[in-house]
């Protein structure tokens, strides 16, 4: 019988479900068995795992304590849960027990400065939701890669597609397209809070090129018409903005 309440109890730790267990062991009898196995899974439940045993003692020995400095070291990462899980070191150990796919985040004073990824862990703790820490210091996550991030109408944060680019409004551009809140369309820029076309490019209307448009000797250069001379003499004389006769683009006499 002892024999096989060994099987069992291996059989258990190795994390097999009772069903497994009970199969393994065959011929014992049910009501045995279910006296036995509340008992013993508690028993199992507060043993150390052997796997968690050998992971503290190579992390012990690679701290290279001896004696009972070394038993202490063993008897804390076990007790935390492994070495993720410790902070303060082998002399002042602090349990720090975190979720899977996460580690202990150690202050530089050997607290626990909480759970997170490593790449989020900085000397003051764990980094923000959408930070990393980068030279020991929590950084936005954009930031860290060279790029400016923004929020979008839901709240999400994100970050800008090019370098350079700024959050303008709730969508990232280039600072020249930015306008008010929002991002001009491409090919476009912001002047005088609203989107034109700049010199060179084709527009998107008639009065969507940027001013200011030359008119040299009488010409347009926006449409290239020669300004009748009556036209001439009365921008030259008006005050406010001028523009061309043929295409409505706002002009300046050079």
């Amino acid at each position: 019988m002892e024999n096989r309440f060994y099987t069992l109890a291996k059989a258990l730790a190795s994390g097999l479900t009772r069903r497994a267990a009970l199969r393994r062991l065959g011929g014992v009898g049910g009501g045995l068995l279910a006296t036995l196995l509340q008992p013993l899974e508690a028993v199992l439940g507060a043993a150390k795992p052997p796997k968690l045993k050998k992971i503290c003692h190579d992390y012990c020995h690679d701290l290279h304590l001896h004696g009972r400095a070394r038993k202490e070291c063993r008897d804390a990462c076990e007790e935390c849960g492994g070495p993720e899980h410790l902070c303060g070191g082998p002399d002042a150990p602090v349990c720090c027990p975190c979720p899977e796919g996460t580690s202990a985040c150690c202050t530089t004073e050997g607290t626990c400065g909480g759970c997170c990824p490593p790449e989020k862990c900085c000397p003051e703790g764990c980094c923000g939701p959408n930070e990393v820490c980068v030279d020991g210091h929590c950084t936005d996550t954009c930031h860290a890669v060279g790029l400016e991030f923004c929020f979008d109408v839901t709240g999400q944060h994100f970050c800008c597609a090019e370098t350079g680019w700024i959050c303008c409004g709730t969508e990232c551009c280039a600072p020249e397209r930015c306008c008010g809140g929002h991002c001009c369309p491409e090919g476009t820029v912001c002047q005088g809070s609203v989107c034109c076309a700049p010199a060179g490019q084709a527009c998107l209307s008639l009065a969507d090129c940027c001013p200011p448009l030359q008119c040299v000797d009488g010409v347009c250069q926006a449409c290239h018409e020669q300004l009748s001379a009556v036209e001439l003499d009365r921008l030259k004389r008006m005050d406010g903005v001028k523009r061309c006769e043929y295409c409505r683009r706002i002009v300046v006499f050079v």
